[in-house]
């Protein structure tokens, strides 16, 4: 995972879904789109060039200060959960459309990049694509197996459907094998929010 350049701050039992939770289910699906928003330009790269203007609006920060000052706080608290899933949301049906299969076949060739692989994956999940999500993150997972981010993301996304111990047996891998400590944090808090601490 790596340092993503984020303010060093930010980063029971296990029948217990954290679905019932909103306010769990909400802060795991934060920590999604933050994981998107910290990305270099992904935004960009998925047709949603207008959203540091469309913060802008929304906030009353400067269009080029919003990005920054949103990202200061680890759980994007600066916006409400529905202002942030209509503005971080991909709409580009052509990369929406593709099916898992086009997409594990696209990603599993051996030029393309780990990181290509998790911001793909990042992109359809916070499109609610998640099996595209999944088969980007496998093809991660083909391209660097002992890599963290992969398992970071999939953990994620196996919490926010109430999959808690397929997440945290990926958040503890992610755990393991995460050098950084900034990292080391963010996956530390997945971990407590699906335990339930």
């Amino acid at each position: 995972m790596g340092d993503t350049g984020a303010p060093k701050d930010y980063y029971k039992d296990m029948s217990e879904a954290v679905g019932p939770d909103p306010t769990r289910q909400e802060t795991l699906e934060r920590m999604l789109y933050r994981e998107f928003l910290t990305q270099k330009d992904l935004y960009r790269e998925v047709g949603l060039e207008r959203l540091p203007e469309k913060l802008a609006a929304l906030t009353g920060l400067p269009k080029g200060e919003v990005l920054s000052h949103i990202m200061g706080s680890p759980e994007l608290t600066m916006l409400g959960m529905d202002d942030l899933r209509r503005l971080v949301r991909v709409h580009d049906m052509t990369f929406l459309s593709r099916t898992a299969a086009v997409v594990a076949g696209e990603l599993k060739r051996p030029e393309v990049e780990y990181i290509s692989c998790i911001r793909e994956a990042l992109s359809f999940a916070i499109s609610d694509c998640r099996v595209q999500a999944f088969a980007a993150l496998r093809a991660a997972a083909n391209h660097s197996p002992e890599s963290a981010y992969h398992h970071f993301i999939y953990g994620l996304l196996q919490a926010l459907g109430a999959n808690n111990m397929q997440a945290q047996k990926e958040l503890s891998l992610a755990l393991e094998r995460e050098p950084y400590e900034d990292g080391r944090r963010r996956i530390r808090t997945a971990i407590s929010l699906v335990e339930g601490r």
